[in-house]
This record gives structure tokens, C-alpha cells and sequence, in this order.
């Protein structure tokens, strides 16, 4: 228990739920952390709430910024610590007392890169009536993923633990000078795994539901967030297709289409018609680009309906499932 891990909790207006998270990190069995509490610029008690938690435990270090987005944070943070392993957490997740101390032993014994483990949904705030606190494990509780599986099961979408940076554990060294994407504010986490893998790191990925994801109330689109995402994704598709693996960049297009789809629809259905705009613009962009003919036939006949004669696709729907 030698090794110092910095935890990095990058914080915006998280004043319900900052407390608790901060708690299950002092509650960790593995006791020789750094916890970095770095406010990106909140409007709410969430700063006051970290200074007098911070007065309690002199592993807790607080910093904070103007607002800048959880990408300039996490970045921050990074430049800021000082452990040989890094985990990342959430303000408004929490952790298993066990669980840093697993993922230790797990990357030590193994010589993995990277470890994290399986998610707990919740939507109350009481997260101790569903916490697993199950502390036997054996080696059946862990899966050990060489660098191409898990590329394949990242590209294939067949594991969420590896799309968010969320109670994720690395070696500080495999690193290196990668940093998050601050032109993103959603996807940065997914473009900064992705990058990672791009590594041919080792992964653990601990059979435990000991990361516990708190779900919010479902926001309405807002078109920074399409902006974001799509950029994120067609940034893995374009590399995915200039290092000539064509199928995992038909892969990553056929999920973007799909999504385009989605967010069309219901971008007509709340009337966001800026939104409606932007993917009219990047539905004619991606008929343009070299892949698009390669990709799944239905999705393109869906894409056509949609972006060409929604109403159509309305009277469609009810009959044929597309």
C-alpha cells in the first residue's frame, strides 16, 4: 500500500451530492491517496462544501477555477498530481470501500495498465441500501482483456465501463503528455479511452458493481452536446479509417447514422430547430464522405426517409420497424 493514487474529482455545481462522494473516498480500506477537488468555477455551496471537508482529512486538496468545462479540469488536476496511479471519479458518484484497493492489487499483480470495474445504477441519492458490500472475490470476479479485445469490445460498444473515464484506474506512465479534449463537453472521456487504447495497453475489468452511477432526470438535447459527441465520434471513425481498419470505422459510422437519426427525431418532436438545422448540415456532410456508400443499406434508407420526407417516416414507422 505504498504507491500513491491520485484521485481527480473535477466538480460543477454538485452541491447535493459532493458530500457523499467525498465520504466514500475517506471510507477507502487503501489509505495512501491524494484526493484533487478541483471546482470549475460552481455557482453553488459546492466550493464552501470542499473547503470545510478539506479541513477534516489532509489528503484532500482543493482547487478551483473559473469555469472552463470538466475537460480543462480533469486537465488540470492531472498536471497537479502526483501518484503513480490515477483513478477518476464523479461529484455526484460514489465508490466501494474496497474498491481502490482491489484495482491496486489488480494492476500490480497482473502488470495491467488500466482497471475499472462494473457500474450500479441508482437515482436515489440513499445510495447505502443498494451498495454491494459483497467483500470476497475471487480470480472468476475479474476479466483480463489483451490490447486488441479490448479495442474490438470498444469499437463493438460491448462494454459501457470503457466509454466513461468514471471509475477508471491507470498507470500514471501510459499517460504520457495525452490530455482531455477542452473543445469537448461530452465525449472528452470517451475520445480520451479511445486514445488510450490506441496505446495497446492491457485492461482488468473487475466483475463488481462497486462504481455507483448516479442517474439524473433526463435533460432535453441541447445542440452543444450533438456538436460534441459527433465530433468525438467521427474523430474515432476518421482515425479508425486512416489506420485501415474500414471495419471498425463502419462500425463507428453506422452508430453515428444511428444516432443522427435519433436526435432528429426527437429534435422535431421538442422543436429545436437549430438542432434540426445542424443535422440536416452533417446528414449532407456524411453523404459526401467515402464510407457512407459502405455502410449499412437500411440505416442510409432510414437516413433518406428521415432528413428527406420526415412525415413519411412518421407513417413508416407505425408499419415497417425502421
Amino acid at each position: 500500500m505504498n504507491d500513491l493514487i491520485s484521485i481527480i474529482v473535477p466538480i460543477y455545481n454538485a452541491e447535493p451530492t459532493i458530500s457523499s462522494c467525498i465520504k466514500s473516498v475517506l471510507c477507502q480500506t487503501y489509505t495512501n491517496f491524494e484526493l484533487i477537488l478541483l471546482d470549475d468555477g460552481s455557482q453553488d455551496n459546492s466550493k464552501s462544501i470542499c473547503e470545510k471537508m478539506g479541513y477534516t482529512d489532509n489528503r484532500i486538496f482543493f482547487y478551483s477555477q473559473d469555469h472552463k468545462g470538466v475537460s480543462s479540469a480533469r486537465n488540470l488536476a492531472l498536471r497537479l498530481s502526483k501518484g503513480i496511479y490515477i483513478f477518476f471519479l464523479d461529484s455526484d458518484d460514489i465508490i466501494h470501500p474496497h474498491l481502490l484497493e482491489l484495482l491496486h492489487s489488480l494492476l500490480k499483480e497482473t502488470s495491467s495498465d488500466l482497471a475499472t470495474e462494473n457500474y450500479f445504477y441508482f437515482k436515489t441519492e440513499h445510495f447505502s441500501d443498494y451498495a454491494d458490500r459483497e467483500l470476497v472475490y475471487n480470480e472468476k470476479d475479474y476479466l483480463c482483456l489483451p490490447s486488441q479485445v479490448a479495442i474490438d469490445m470498444f469499437m463493438l460498444g460491448q462494454t459501457n465501463t470503457l466509454y466513461g473515464i468514471g471509475g477508471i484506474m491507470l498507470r500514471r506512465s501510459i499517460i504520457q503528455s495525452l490530455l482531455f479534449d477542452e473543445t469537448l463537453s461530452k465525449g472528452e472521456d470517451t475520445k480520451f479511452i479511445y486514445q488510450l487504447l490506441l496505446q495497446k495497453i492491457n485492461i482488468i475489468i473487475l466483475q463488481k458493481k462497486w462504481y455507483y452511477y448516479r442517474i439524473h432526470k433526463k435533460k432535453a438535447m441541447q445542440l452543444e452536446s450533438c456538436q460534441s459527441i459527433y465530433n468525438c465520434e467521427s474523430y474515432i471513425r476518421d482515425n479508425e479509417l486512416n489506420s485501415d481498419r474500414l471495419s471498425n470505422a463502419l462500425l463507428k459510422e453506422n452508430y453515428i447514422l444511428k444516432l443522427m437519426c435519433e436526435w432528429f427525431i426527437l429534435a422535431k418532436k421538442e422543436k429545436k430547430h437549430d438542432l434540426c438545422r445542424y443535422l440536416k448540415q452533417i446528414a449532407l456532410a456524411e453523404k459526401n464522405l467515402e464510407i457512407y456508400p459502405l455502410s449499412n443499406l437500411k440505416i442510409r434508407i432510414k437516413i433518406f426517409i428521415i432528413f428527406h420526407c420526415f412525415p413519411l417516416y412518421e407513417i413508416f414507422r407505425f408499419f415497417y420497424a425502421i
